[in-house]
């Protein structure tokens, strides 16, 4: 019976034998004894091949096997081999086979305790020295592609720095060229000189811009803005465009789209300036629209995050399936004959793309050969919390007092009203009206901060931030005090932001300028800021295209809403700058007139006449590279009149009420329907008091012919109101 015990115990562990042989690697059963001891009753065939060393010699001496372990990662194994715990353990170390050659092993075991105490080790041992060397292989080629990445980037970088500052001096001598008032055809030779240098300037900064992405050094900022400045700024730059090629234009809001947001702005405005500039150049003839509306498709979003869809609509080219697929690809236009038609490298696409995920969005295209495209992208924004900017301003205002500040703007109003705001808070105020004077000023004084306009005649605000950083350093080598410099600026693009910072700025402050903005950058800027609640940089903007939108503009001076009056006032009652300026332009004088147009575009913006305001940054535009339209021109009286006769009638009414008369919604559709008839630019403030009289029974419809209203679409608005039901008085 025994025999028969034995011979079947025999044929069993040959056929274990017979099965684990077949096995690659090799299966194990260690066996340590209470006193340290290490046996190995059983090792399958496949050790021979993958040390050399024999089954049946590693079982009768374990140490054949584990001399072989590299003494590198002997501290792995018994480390593994001592440990207490129950659960399998996986473990990779190196080992040596008897020709010399290093393998890479993988060890898989589980361990469990005899009753005499001795613990039984069971588990297998393979080698993956090939894997492991293509593991090792990828890993250095993905290293090198990220540094090569890298250093692409770094060089991009520095190649960009470099190449901006011998075109910022060709530019700047076009510039002083443009100063000299040259004979007409020369100013139209330096114009294009300065044209050109911008162009090449963008490109630089799309590879600079793309080369920051690609690095991950790209970081968006997290500031709350009004999304009409953004849009704003959109219809100054691409409607130009738009109007130079004879194309309509228009940008429309869905009316439940929040006025205030917080994000990056300019980036923003960055992905709908080259969209909207790419719809443009694309299309011959015909139309570009930019909507702006709620992610329907988004989950319903919560109270402190919005996601918005934007879309540009063209009757352009179009783009055939093939075409698309190569879209947002960087240095990659849709077809070759792009390229030689219209211009381009391709990059601004890659870098929208990259930028709108960055805002937590997507982007794509809806397109047909010649039947023109949709460019449209979501973006993620959080909402301001819903504070006041009286509070955070008055508890700013504890903080400033006895700063000391210079405030430099070649604008006199500007000058006052930063002056007028910065002096109710008991803050010292120095002034300058020029860039030459600034430098003068900082050398003489030590000062808190200074505020730099960055369009001035002459000596730019980023001129003269370069200055006074090397006027500082110069007397103070070790740089022990750095006075901050905030830039005042209507419209700061990702570019010129850059050359701001680069040229030593430390902030930003909007035009028009706001109570809470103001306090607010220089109480950051001098670290005395407290703990108060979030609040917009600006104010609630009016709606997208109103007339004038007085009452909004009077909110942006807080507590000194004396100051707006007086400057309603005057821009009422004083010199007519659009005049002014059609007298420079008759006698030639381009350099005066372009100073009237920036002058106009900001005062306008202060009181609140945002018509004014667009019609004047346009023709602004025009000045810079050319000359504006006398059609641009009149349109531009046209606005200044009806905009003082509007804020008149504003002032008169009240300082709360709505610059139209007070009436019952039925004689404000009459007054309504007779202004669109007549194609009166008021029509809009006319809808905005109607829109208040019917307060939660305004409908979609309405909303409708607001849309057509500011687009100047009299004709579609006037044929929506003749069906609007709005009761009878």
């Amino acid at each position: 019976m025994s025999t028969t015990s034995e011979t079947s115990d025999s044929q069993a562990l040959r056929r274990l034998r017979e099965i684990t042989d077949r096995v690659p690697g090799i299966v194990f059963e260690l066996r340590r004894e209470t006193d340290g001891r290490i046996s190995l009753p059983f090792v399958s065939g496949g050790s021979l091949e993958m040390s050399g060393v024999p089954s049946a010699e590693a079982e009768a001496n374990p140490n054949a096997l584990f001399s072989l372990i590299h003494p590198d990662d002997l501290h792995i194994v018994l480390g593994a081999m001592n440990s207490t715990s129950d659960r399998p353990t996986s473990l990779d170390y190196r080992a040596f086979h008897r020709d010399g050659r290093t393998r890479w092993v993988h060890s898989l075991a589980t361990r469990r305790v005899e009753p005499d105490g001795a613990v039984i080790v069971t588990g297998c041992w393979q080698e993956y020295t090939r894997e492991k060397e293509l593991q090792d292989r990828l890993a250095q080629a993905t290293e090198a592609a990220e540094a090569a990445s890298r250093a692409k980037s770094d060089f991009l970088a520095t190649m960009s720095h470099e190449i901006r500052t011998p075109m910022n001096a060709v530019l700047s001598f076009a510039y002083l060229g443009l100063q000299a008032d040259p004979p007409p055809k020369l100013r139209e030779h330096f114009a294009r000189i300065e044209s050109s240098a911008r162009t090449l300037l963008s490109l630089i900064d799309d590879i600079l811009d793309l080369s920051k992405v690609e690095a991950g050094k790209l970081h968006l900022e997290h500031t709350p803005f009004a999304l009409s400045q953004v849009l704003d700024n959109l219809h100054s730059v691409v409607g130009l465009r738009a109007q130079e090629k004879g194309l309509h234009f228009a940008v429309e809001v869905d009316e439940d789209v929040p006025g205030t947001l917080v994000g990056d702005p300019l980036r923003l405005g960055q992905v709908l300036l080259n969209l909207g500039g790419n719809a443009v150049k694309f299309t011959r003839e015909g139309e570009v629209v930019v909507r702006v509306g709620m992610a329907r498709a988004e989950p319903e979003h919560s109270a402190d995050q919005t996601m918005l869809e934007f879309s540009v609509r063209d009757s352009g080219i179009g783009l055939t399936q093939e075409q698309i697929g190569k879209l947002f690809q960087a240095f990659v236009q849709a077809d070759s004959s792009t390229t030689r038609e219209f211009g381009g490298t391709g990059l601004g696409l890659s870098i929208s793309k990259r930028l709108v995920e960055l805002m937590g969005g997507t982007i794509g295209v809806h397109s047909e050969a010649g039947r023109g495209s949709t460019f449209h992208f979501s973006a993620r924004f959080d909402a301001p919390e819903a504070v006041s900017a009286e509070p955070v301003a008055a508890a700013e205002a504890t903080v400033l007092a006895g700063l000391s500040v210079l405030v430099t703007d070649d604008h006199d109003i500007n000058r006052q009203v930063v002056s007028e705001l910065f002096g109710s808070v008991d803050v010292q105020v120095t002034l300058a009206a020029s860039g030459a004077e600034a430098i003068e000023a900082s050398a003489a004084q030590r000062f808190d901060a200074i505020f730099m306009d960055l369009r001035m005649p002459g000596m730019d605000g980023v001129e003269a931030t370069r200055r006074i950083r090397a006027q500082e350093a110069a007397l103070d080598p070790a740089l022990a005090r750095r006075t901050p410099i905030i830039a005042l600026t209507a419209n700061v693009m990702a570019p010129d932001r850059e050359r701001c910072l680069a040229a030593g700025m430390d902030a930003f402050v909007g035009k028009p300028i706001a109570v809470s903005e103001l306090f607010g950058a220089l109480a950051r800027c001098t670290n005395r800021r407290v703990a108060t609640p979030a609040v917009s940089a600006t104010l609630p903007e009016p709606p997208l295209a109103p007339e004038a939108a007085f009452a909004a503009a009077r909110t942006r001076f807080g507590h000194k809403p004396e100051l707006y009056e007086a400057l309603a006032r005057r821009y009422i009652e004083g010199e007519d700058l659009s005049e002014r300026l059609r007298a420079e332009l008759a006698a030639q004088r381009f350099d005066a007139a372009l100073l009237s147009a920036h002058t106009l575009k900001g005062f306008a913006a202060q009181v609140g006449a945002m018509q004014v305001s667009r019609l004047a940054a346009q023709i602004e535009r025009s000045l810079e590279t050319g000359l504006p339209t006398v059609a641009a021109i009149d349109a531009l009286v046209a606005a200044v009149a009806d905009s003082r006769l509007a804020l008149m009638a504003h002032a008169e009414a009240g300082a709360d009420a709505v610059p139209v008369v007070s009436a019952s919604a039925a004689s404000l559709r009459a007054e309504l329907l007779r202004r669109l008839g007549d194609d009166d630019d008021a029509a809009y403030e006319t809808f905005e008091a109607l829109r208040a009289a019917l307060g939660a029974a305004a409908g979609a419809d309405l909303a409708t012919i607001g849309r057509h209203i500011a687009n100047l679409e009299y004709v579609q608005a006037l044929a929506l109101l003749a069906l609007l039901d709005v009761g009878s008085d």
